[in-house]
């Protein structure tokens, strides 16, 4: 990274500037040449909501299931799509990238 303020930051980056408490820097003649040694990241832990670890359809209430259901099928289909995309089956594709 030449200079991390004109650069996006990955998601995976920004996911560590939270574990570790402190904005990525630059750290010239370091390798690797930054550090996490900026500004610190507070974190509310009562903006934090928790998140089942192992996720399972008879876990969720009755209000709850059409919208697992949705989520599941929608996410069981991109995970397809992307696979045949990858894969070299376009014609499998339920979404066909338009032509340019």
């Amino acid at each position: 990274m030449h200079s991390l303020q004109a650069r996006k930051l990955s998601s995976r980056t920004n996911f560590q500037q939270i574990q570790k408490g402190k904005k990525l820097i630059p750290a010239p003649g370091q390798k690797p040449p930054w550090i996490y040694g900026g500004a610190p990241i507070a974190i509310d832990p009562a903006g934090v909501y928790n998140v089942p670890t192992n996720p399972n359809r008879k876990n969720y209430s009755p209000a709850q299931l059409n919208l697992c259901d949705t989520f599941n099928y929608t996410y069981t289909n991109l995970l397809k799509t992307l696979h045949n995309m990858f894969n070299g089956h376009r014609d499998q594709c339920s979404i066909q990238p338009s032509a340019s």
